[in-house]
């Protein structure tokens, strides 16, 4: 083990990533894998028998300097579908393994949006929310994990 100073380099790898340093280390795109332990899309059944929506794809990518672009694209069915994509930019850092995302996302077709600030738990292949882009526990009537994992 080589030794800087007095500290040895695994150590000094170790306190620039926990401390944020190594924020680069995060950078790439992440994709929606499970929802709480279910694979994606996760169609979640309306009032009438076939009608409801189907989340089918929530992508987040984390760029440098601290930015992020994302989109959620889910189908709402009804007597017909229709795909809807929702945008999201945002900033992000990374510290002590925490994820921490503040965003803006728009919904054109109901011309809605909306403002919102998540943590997460960070870790080697991806991280986990508890929300993401207005679907979190009211979309899916309770609390669920959703685990993106790196692409």
């Amino acid at each position: 083990m080589r030794l800087i100073g007095t500290l040895s380099l695994p150590v000094l790898a170790w306190a620039a990533i926990g401390s944020g340093l190594a924020q680069s280390y995060y950078e790439g795109t992440y994709t929606l894998a499970l929802i709480d332990s279910t694979g994606v899309p996760h169609f979640l059944p309306g009032l009438v028998e076939g009608e409801g929506s189907a989340l089918n794809d929530m992508t987040i990518t984390l760029m440098p300097n601290k930015r992020f672009v994302g989109r959620v694209i889910v189908v709402y069915t009804d007597s017909g579908s229709v795909t809807d994509t929702i945008s999201v930019r945002g900033s992000w850092y990374v510290r002590r393994y925490v994820l921490t995302l503040d965003y803006d996302w728009t919904h054109a077709r109901w011309r809605s949006a909306g403002h919102e600030h998540q943590a997460g738990h960070m870790g080697k292949s991806g991280f986990t929310l508890s929300a993401f882009a207005g679907f979190g526990h009211s979309y899916f009537g309770g609390r669920v994990t959703l685990a993106f994992r790196r692409v």
